[in-house]
């Protein structure tokens, strides 16, 4: 079994006073700005706005990818030369669950 070691209370007191003397950091929602890297309000260039639409393609692509593999279907394709195989095993398919 480990011993836990507790912080006195004086030192718990004088970290809470410290995070409470931050001030918690203005939203301007008033206009498109943007905040980079370094803390600085800035309109978003053209990379920063192409990197923003990657990552929610990227995001959007691994949802669905996510619920496509947590689904039972199983896609089929088919095209124009195998059409008549495809039904004939449609068939042998529909027969043997049939019987």
């Amino acid at each position: 079994m480990s011993a836990v070691t507790l912080l006195p209370l004086s030192v718990l007191s004088q970290l809470l006073a410290f995070f409470k003397s931050q001030p918690a950091p203005a939203l301007r929602l008033d206009d498109a700005s943007f905040v980079d890297a370094y803390r600085r309000v800035r309109p978003p260039s053209a990379g920063d706005l192409l990197a923003e639409l990657k990552n929610v393609a990227l995001a959007c692509a691994s949802i669905s990818a996510a619920t496509c593999a947590t689904s039972g279907r199983v896609l089929v394709a088919e095209s124009t030369f195998n059409v008549k195989e495809v039904q004939n095993h449609r068939r042998r398919e529909q027969t043997a669950a049939k019987e």
